[in-house]
């Protein structure tokens, strides 16, 4: 989805076009040959199947972005036998790649810690010509996205799976929610069917995978994210950089972006420290708050300070290769 956009930028995309049972026996190699004949520099790779072939390539220096954490993510996703072994083969392929990089300093220290490996890090950035705080916008985008137009709207971005565990948000937004608040779930996954069918009434509403996410976000109050594991959640800051005020599960990759003494850190398997971090982010000012964290985004957090800190990585690696 992303081709068309970078065709217009000017740069020449190639695509193998392989289904992942093709891409099993014929990804290697022709990605090989893409680098031989177009004598490439620098392949980087996401995820687990790009990065077992990046660890297998030659005659190119090897970049990849770690995202998640093997030993929390695969089991959770996939079930512990599976997730384990997925575990191993990641693990095994990034200790391979040349600079391997972490979304984090989170992931990063995770990876020193359990598995010895060392690795760099560039903290996930987000485009914030997309994402701004304008208050202005919140009625009309409610309007254009056929939301109810005078509620508290507190919005939750992302799939919905296990890991990021919406279970715990329905639990506490159901138990002090008034009629005037609506709690709206954006992103697809494996619990939607079930959540929804479970919660059918006027203060809770699904969309699924959506467009314009950053329609949604302005159109909200609040956000909520009771994940259990992250590595640089993009919808944290997404919602940061629109200045909306964010309730959070205290996981270390949260603390990363708000730090230690951000005053709506909740636990994640209690519904009820949700439920007062609700009610504390509902009677404060929280004006001060966001500005601040929406500045912290703009500079720390955006897709230029990323873009330039890869550039920067690139170059150290060529210049001393």
């Amino acid at each position: 989805s992303m081709m068309p956009l970078f065709r217009e930028l000017g740069i020449h995309v190639l695509s193998l076009n392989n289904s992942r049972i093709q891409g099993l026996l014929k990804n290697r190699d022709q990605v090989q040959r893409v680098i031989d004949q177009n004598k490439i520099d620098i392949a980087h790779s996401h995820g687990i199947r790009a990065d077992v072939i990046n660890a297998l390539l030659n005659n190119v220096t090897r970049f990849n972005t770690i995202h998640n954490f093997p030993g929390e993510d695969y089991p959770f996703r996939y079930g512990r036998l599976r997730g384990r072994l997925m575990e191993m083969i990641h693990r095994r392929a990034i200790a391979q790649i040349n600079f391997p990089v972490a979304c984090s300093k989170t992931l990063r220290s995770k990876f020193l810690l359990n598995y010895g490996l060392a690795t760099q890090f560039v903290q996930n950035g987000i485009n914030t010509e997309v994402f701004y705080a304008d208050k202005n916008l919140k009625l009309q985008a409610r309007k254009n996205l056929n939301l109810p137009l005078d509620p508290t709207i507190f919005i939750v971005s992302g799939a919905l799976t296990s890991l990021k565990n919406p279970e715990v948000i329905l639990r506490a937004f159901l138990q002090i929610a008034p009629s005037n608040q609506v709690l709206l779930f954006i992103g697809n996954g494996n619990l939607l069917g079930a959540l929804s069918n479970n919660n059918k009434n006027d203060r809770v509403i699904f969309r699924g995978k959506v467009d314009r996410v950053d329609d949604y976000v302005r159109a909200s109050d609040y956000y909520i994210s009771a994940s259990l594991t992250e590595g640089l959640p993009n919808s944290v800051l997404e919602a940061m950089a629109c200045g909306i005020p964010c309730l959070l599960s205290n996981i270390d990759a949260h603390v990363e972006i708000v730090g230690k003494s951000y005053p709506f850190l909740f636990n994640p398997k209690d519904p009820e420290d949700l439920i007062t971090k609700m009610h504390r982010a509902l009677k404060n000012d929280n004006d001060e708050l966001c500005r601040h964290l929406g500045e912290k985004v703009r500079e720390k957090f955006s897709t230029r300070a990323m873009s330039e800190k890869y550039r920067s990585l690139y170059l150290n690696s060529l210049n001393s290769a």
